[in-house]
């Protein structure tokens, strides 16, 4: 859901191959649901302030350790 308000289709696309070729029931069952919510159009509107998300080597925000 972040990588998509935050217009990064790359990391979406990027965590869908990863949960289908490796994911946990829970990781399918949340998969399942984002595309329930994306085909019933309940997906947050995109926003492009690049300022506010940072996604960093599979992380969502700069880590300190």
């Amino acid at each position: 859901m972040l990588a998509t308000r935050w217009d990064r289709p790359d990391i979406v696309k990027e965590t869908i191959a990863l949960i289908e070729s490796n994911g946990s029931k829970p990781h399918r069952n949340a998969l399942a649901e984002f595309r329930m919510r994306l085909a019933a159009g309940r997906i947050p509107a995109t926003e492009t302030n690049t300022g506010v998300a940072e996604f960093i080597k599979g992380e969502y925000a700069p880590h300190r350790f």
